[in-house]
């Protein structure tokens, strides 16, 4: 199921004027959409607004409307559109979030799909115009008339003269909260279309059926096959990580201690965390998992899933590297070709420690040296990090700049769907909605998911990375002397790309931090000059360069 857009009807009559107040009190005025979410009030006015995409790619501007008079059932307009281009529109909702410290703050996040406008007198609010281009949709710059209630505002859409390319070495994930079965068919066309291929989900979460019958194990993939047919047909080509625990409980393990009434560990705490763990030595144990495991190998193998990839304890460092390396060697004895994701978070150190015990370096910090460890182990470099509530200027710099810059081949964000109690209070319970979340179920059975700001974020971050590998297979590609010159160009630019400076998320623990920029709008700067490149090669080059040229 495809995201629905509409076309917009060209024979609209407008009233002169840019963002001045209109007889009726109503005034519109395009503003930075990098900036929330934020309080209102300290949105600016944009000069000479512009937004430009490329053919097939989805591109966002924001417009702040403020009323003089009351407002009913108001239709949004727009004059101008190329053809075979459509436009959605959502008003950004207000929303309280928790911040740390038991601080909230109000302001403009989740999206809510809106064609006409009613608002009371003196309201201010906030509205995304997304853009799609068609495969037809004729390159160059088009000047849009926004108009609403007598009032109206300018906006010029630039069509790029090209497409974005696909590398299929570097994938998007997202961690996800509720079952798998729970992530819709809709979610699922949403994350394909997106860019992102990739999903990861705690055991708990996983539709795997597991029963004693007759004190045998009985595992039925019934469930899950469905939902892996729904993956497939989003589009979405994986890998899917599955989790058997966390930093302090063996979720799997204690499934299946529990169902063949097997021993437990004793409780024990340490760092602050008591462990809620199986007696990961009972060999009647070890038989039930390895059964589990080779099952799922076969049935995957049968049934053409995309890969599985296992974290066996996420986050071990602190207090359960023993028990990791203790399942790595197990797991490993029966069932070799297993990927284990490696959860190293922001230190070297700890990266090395567990080096020999997993097969990917999963890291949220110290990508350098991470990195590098990587590089001479010969294992695969991904990235991952809290995305939740932040702006997209920060997420596009954490998710397409710096996982560039350190030549990481997966990224994964924290979280798409975290929750409990009622999705749309950040305070009835233990965890913040806002804090692990970037999609909401829809408020009505049936209608679209509700996304939020940083979801929108996420989604230029992925784009940032698809102008710079579409960028690179030009040059990969190229024979031009010009070309030499901006591959050295381009390198530097991977050398500039700024630190920043580590801050704890809200929702996370100490070692759940992110890069905080004061200068995060670089990101707007570096893609025009990473999407002229590509005009300028595309011109100089005759090469044919079928995914990009039109």
């Amino acid at each position: 199921m495809r995201r629905q857009f509409i076309c917009l009807g060209l024979s609209i009559i407008l009233l002169a004027g840019c963002s001045g107040r209109n007889s009726r009190g109503v005034s519109l005025k395009f503003v930075d959409a990098l900036d929330l979410p934020c309080a209102v009030d300290s949105l600016d006015e944009l000069v000479a607004p512009q937004t430009a995409l490329a053919v097939g790619e989805y591109e966002s501007a924001a417009f702040l409307l403020e009323t003089g008079e009351p407002l009913n059932q108001e239709p949004i307009s727009l004059k101008g559109l190329p053809a075979d281009m459509s436009v959605e529109i959502h008003r950004v909702a207000p929303y309280r979030r928790k911040l740390r410290g038991e601080r909230e703050i109000t302001s403009p996040y989740l999206l809510e799909r809106s064609y006409t406008v009613s608002a009371a007198a003196g309201d201010k609010a906030v509205y995304y115009l997304t853009f799609k281009t068609g495969a037809q949709t004729p390159p160059g710059d088009y000047p849009l008339e926004l108009s609403l209630a007598g009032a109206s505002a300018a906006l010029t859409l630039k069509v790029r003269p090209f497409k974005l390319y696909e590398d299929p070495d570097i994938f998007y994930g997202a961690f996800c909260g509720a079952r798998d079965v729970d992530i819709t068919p809709a979610q699922l066309a949403d994350l394909a279309q997106r860019g992102f291929d990739a999903l990861q989900f705690f055991w708990g979460s996983v539709s795997v059926g597991l029963a004693n019958v007759d004190d045998s194990l009985a595992i039925d993939f019934t469930t899950v096959d469905r939902w892996m047919e729904d993956f497939r047909k989003a589009g979405m080509a994986g890998p899917v990580v599955w989790s058997m625990g966390n930093d302090h409980r063996s979720h799997l393990e204690n499934r299946l201690a529990g169902l063949f009434n097997l021993s437990r560990k004793k409780p024990e705490t340490i760092d602050g965390k008591t462990l809620d763990f199986a007696d990961i030595h009972n060999p009647r144990l070890n038989s039930l998992l390895k059964q589990v495991f080779l099952a799922i190998r076969d049935h995957a193998k049968e049934k053409g899933w995309p890969e599985i990839v296992f974290i066996i304890y996420d986050e071990p460092t602190e207090r359960l590297m023993a028990e990791h390396e203790d399942r790595y060697r197990l797991l490993k004895s029966f069932w070799p070709e297993l990927r284990i994701y490696g959860v190293t978070m922001d230190r070297i150190e700890w990266a090395a420690a567990i080096s020999h015990m997993v097969d990917i370096f999963v890291a949220n910090g110290d990508f350098d040296k991470i990195s590098a460890l990587a590089d001479s182990t010969g294992k695969p470099f991904w990235l991952y990090g809290s995305g939740s509530s932040r702006n997209a200027a920060a997420l596009r710099h954490s998710y397409a700049w710096t996982p560039w810059a350190h030549r990481a081949k997966g990224v994964w964000f924290w979280a798409y769907n975290y929750g409990n109690g009622d999705p749309y209070d950040d305070f009835d319970g233990s965890l913040a909605e806002s804090s692990a979340s970037m999609v909401w179920p829809p408020r009505t059975p049936g209608d679209p998911p509700v996304y939020s700001v940083s979801w929108e974020g996420m989604r230029e971050a992925a784009d940032d990375m698809r102008y710079i590998t579409t960028l690179e297979y030009l040059l990969k590609n190229s024979q031009s002397s010009r070309a030499g010159e901006i591959r050295a160009e381009l390198e530097k630019i991977r050398a500039s790309v700024p630190q920043g400076r580590m801050e704890q998320v809200l929702g996370g623990e100490a070692q759940d931090r992110v890069q905080v920029l004061e200068g995060r709008k670089y990101v707007v700067g570096l893609r025009e000059k990473v999407a002229g490149w590509i005009e300028e090669l595309l011109k100089e080059e005759k090469e044919p360069f079928g995914p990009v040229r039109l």
